[in-house]
């Protein structure tokens, strides 16, 4: 009696496994490069408020393991307002990274009235996004990566945000 019911566990065990394995492989789909989890359509009320998109993707490569920040403009000063992103360099506390990530509007009348990011592709937890915020005045949009220590391939962030310029 003892062996067999030692084999029903066996088995129940393995069956548990194989759920699991099949979970994770079905969890994992979802995160393909492919896979979109930004909005793909501006919202219907975009031009008649006054506002504008704005989008970068930025692979792996341009924000992990910096050892000096990189400022990138975005707009045109002229036309429809200007700003800077900047990916500060990565700190490393133990075995966990950080990576601060800024977008600044560079005009005086032009706010962020929105923004998210995501990440698509790559390995689940090799880059966390622990926190965003915008600031209270709409100039500053603040994103916040951890990168838990050797969690594997990085992946592509997608970062979107809308600017409305105010009427001075």
């Amino acid at each position: 009696m003892r062996n067999r019911s030692s084999r029903r566990v066996a088995v129940l065990a393995s069956i548990a496994a194989v759920i699991v394995v099949v979970a994770t492989a079905a969890f994992a789909a979802d995160l393909s490069p492919n896979a979109t989890s930004l909005p793909s359509k501006n919202p219907t009320d975009l031009k008649a408020s006054n506002s504008k998109a704005w989008s970068q993707m930025r692979p792996a490569a341009t924000y992990v393991g910096r050892d000096a920040p990189l400022l990138d403009e975005w707009g045109d000063v002229t036309a429809t307002g200007s700003g800077f992103l900047t990916i500060d360099k990565q700190t490393t506390s133990g075995d966990t990274g950080t990576i601060t990530i800024t977008i600044r509007s560079g005009d005086s009348g032009l706010v962020i009235s929105n923004a998210m990011v995501s990440a698509s592709g790559g390995q689940v937890g090799a880059v966390r996004i622990a926190s965003t915020t915008l600031s209270q005045d709409g100039m500053i949009h603040t994103i916040k990566l951890r990168l838990p220590g050797e969690q594997g391939t990085p992946p592509t962030l997608s970062i979107k945000w809308y600017t409305q310029q105010l009427m001075l």
